[in-house]
């Protein structure tokens, strides 16, 4: 009688299917942000599932992973949240400061095991950007409908968010999550070619439109500094001719026109802007010298990570502003990390910044490799829109961030990312 197979054995012969259900999942989770945070979570955690269930069954994975201890990066990044986790006991609440640099952490850690994955197994990264463009194409019309269409779909999204809601606030989160997916998007419709291309091209049209229709200033921002920075790397690489120069600094200047418009007809002066308001609206501005005011009290350790809206006094309203000192949060990572972590804190993070800007740099200037400076558009996309909204511990601001990096990190030798 031959023996029953073992439970290892069963999964090795089931990998192939495994994985493609993993791809389906991982490929899922960005797009499907509309529908939830907790979707794009579970999507992504059920990937990661199934990405360790396979890893049992296959140990070159765990040596690829465990390669990742010896990068310069990561040795800095390790270094950076050892600093972080100093600052804890001069939180306002240690514990939930803790669980904020702690979930972060394993954030990185499951997306560079997803890392590994894509490195061994030829086809699951195709697969991956397969499900995430057809989806995005999806989920971009759907919400290009819903802006067009906002008094018969606004009831619905209402219904699914058990509150209500209007389409704009919706998609709001969606808009800067899609800018983040361009450059990943664009580049991997020319990495799978044929059609795919063209697809991820004619997205473009309908994913401004939902920036400038959601009012996602942070979103244009990032946009305009995004555009910016690769033209300047792709100059300095390629030694662009200067008709392409000239074409997008044209391209900078009606953008810039369009953000004064965007931002500044809807504004009144207040007694206390340092900047125009025609560029910073006055409640971020407002927001920005309460914090900064708060960290020079605090300028060593800060406030305790994720902390700094809980200060006391910060939610004071101004009335000329129709707003409180701080809402949620800070609105600019620079000045969230600078007060909650201090200047040790921000410092370490400068210095993980600063090298993965070099190592970046260096391997594009050096290979020109188009993925390379995919991942300098996604790094200057997400940093760019962060210097205006959303807090830097944002569950879904920070997977989006890790995981598409991730994806297009995938190389054949690992010192190379």
């Amino acid at each position: 009688m031959l023996p029953a197979p073992s439970f290892f054995s069963t999964i090795n012969k089931n990998n192939d299917k495994i994985l493609s259900i993993a791809a389906l999942f991982l490929g899922a989770a960005v797009p499907l942000l509309p529908l939830g945070i907790a979707v794009t979570q579970g999507a992504l955690g059920l990937g990661l599932v199934l990405l360790l269930v396979v890893s049992t069954s296959e140990p070159n994975v765990w040596n690829t992973f465990s390669k990742l201890k010896f990068n310069p990066l990561a040795l800095t990044l390790a270094f950076m949240f050892a600093v972080w986790f100093a600052t804890i006991p001069w939180s306002s609440d240690p514990l939930v400061s803790f669980t904020t640099i702690l979930r972060t952490a394993m954030y990185l850690i499951g997306c560079a095991f997803i890392w590994a994955h894509m490195s061994i197994h030829k086809g699951f990264q195709h697969k991956t950007l397969i499900v995430l463009i057809s989806l995005s194409s999806v989920m971009v019309i759907v919400a290009c409908a819903s802006l067009l269409l906002p008094d018969e779909i606004g009831q619905v999204i209402g219904s699914l968010r058990g509150n209500p809601s209007t389409v704009e606030l919706h998609f709001k989160a969606y808009s800067s999550a899609l800018l983040c997916s361009v450059p990943v998007l664009i580049w991997g419709g020319r990495r799978i070619g044929g059609n795919w291309r063209w697809l991820t091209w004619a997205m473009m049209p309908a994913i401004l439109f939902v920036m400038i229709a959601t009012q996602s200033r942070s979103s244009v921002a990032g946009l305009l500094i995004m555009l910016t920075i690769i033209t300047l790397v792709h100059s300095w690489v390629n030694g662009l001719p200067s008709k392409y120069i000239l074409a997008a600094l044209m391209l900078a200047f009606t953008s810039v026109l369009t953000w004064v418009w965007f931002v500044g007809q809807r504004f009144t002066e207040i007694s206390d802007n340092f900047l125009p308001i025609w560029l910073i609206d006055p409640h971020r501005q407002v927001i920005w010298r309460y914090v900064f005011e708060k960290f020079l009290e605090a300028p060593w350790t800060g406030y305790g990570v994720n902390r700094i809206n809980y200060i006391v006094g910060s939610d004071a309203l101004r009335a000329d502003v129709k707003g409180s000192l701080i809402s949620a949060h800070p609105h600019n990572w620079i000045l969230e990390i600078l007060s909650e972590t201090g200047v040790f804190g921000f410092a370490a993070l400068v210095v993980v910044l600063v090298l993965l800007a070099w190592r970046l740099l260096a391997h594009y200037k050096k290979s020109n490799d188009i993925a390379g400076l995919t991942l300098i558009s996604l790094c200057t996309a997400f940093f760019g829109s962060s210097l205006f909204n959303f807090s830097i511990w944002s569950t879904w601001w920070l997977l989006t961030f890790f995981f598409l990096f991730s994806l297009v990190s995938v190389k054949g030798n690992t010192s190379e990312h």
